[in-house]
């Protein structure tokens, strides 16, 4: 699981640059988050968050309790609706990464708001809808992939 967060952490921070569509990425670190969320149950969830954002403070300036924060709720939240949803199908993996971004980002943009920071105005629909969107539709090859290379742990 770390390794797989790492790479993902890794490639976010490069390689993605290339494939941005008019300056948007999608969240490659955010969909392991929730791959690792709904395959593994909560703890699992919660640790790959953790890790994640973790990783994601390593490679940003905002302060590292927000991404610890957003990413560790965010995967204890899937990871605990693990058996409501049905793993394998596709629109659950797209509305689940798509649905979990838009929120993470919220939660980012009501953070910059609170404290002052200054964050692109209108950024629900200019920023998070179209990161999200993309994120949403990275997700299934994703998933596949760490489908295909990890195997989840889920804690009782």
């Amino acid at each position: 699981m770390y390794l797989a967060i790492f790479t993902f952490a890794a490639l976010q921070a490069t390689a993605l640059n290339s494939i941005n569509i008019n300056g948007f990425k999608p969240d490659v670190i955010f969909i392991s988050v929730v791959f690792f969320g709904l395959y593994g149950a909560s703890l699992t969830g919660l640790e790959a968050g953790l890790v994640a954002g973790f990783l994601v403070s390593a490679f940003s300036i905002s302060a590292p309790w927000v991404n610890i924060l957003i990413y560790g709720l965010s995967g204890y939240i899937v990871g605990y609706n693990y058996n409501r949803f049905f793993k394998e199908n596709i629109f659950a993996q797209i509305f689940l990464s798509f649905f979990g971004i838009s929120v993470a980002y919220s939660a980012y943009y009501i953070y910059s708001v609170f404290f002052d920071i200054p964050y692109v105005s209108g950024a629900f629909l200019n920023l998070i809808i179209p990161t999200a969107l993309y994120t949403g539709m990275v997700s299934p090859i994703i998933f596949y992939l760490l489908k295909r290379f990890v195997r989840p742990v889920r804690y009782i």
